[in-house]
C-alpha cells in the first residue's frame, strides 16, 4: 500500500492571484473566505501540482494556457 505524501506548505509565487504566498498545510483545509480572495485559484493550484508528474503541459492548457497561469 501506497502512503500518500502530505505536503506541509504550498509557496505559490506569480501563480494566479498569487504574488507571494505561503499556506500552511494540515491533514484537512477548510477554505474559507469572501469572493475575490484566491479559493478557487488556490484549488486550481493543487490540481496543477496533481497533474505535474504526469502530464503538466495539458493541465495548464485546460486552464487557458501559461499566459493566464503565471503571471
Amino acid at each position: 500500500m501506497t502512503v500518500p505524501v502530505l505536503f506541509k506548505t504550498v509557496k505559490l509565487e506569480d501563480i494566479f492571484s498569487f504574488i507571494n504566498t505561503t499556506v500552511e498545510l494540515r491533514a484537512l483545509n477548510v477554505l474559507i473566505g469572501p469572493n475575490g480572495v484566491g479559493k478557487s485559484n488556490f484549488i486550481e493550484v493543487m490540481g496543477l501540482l496533481h497533474a505535474a508528474p504526469t502530464d503538466l503541459p495539458s493541465a495548464v492548457q485546460q486552464l487557458g494556457g501559461a499566459h493566464e497561469v503565471f503571471r
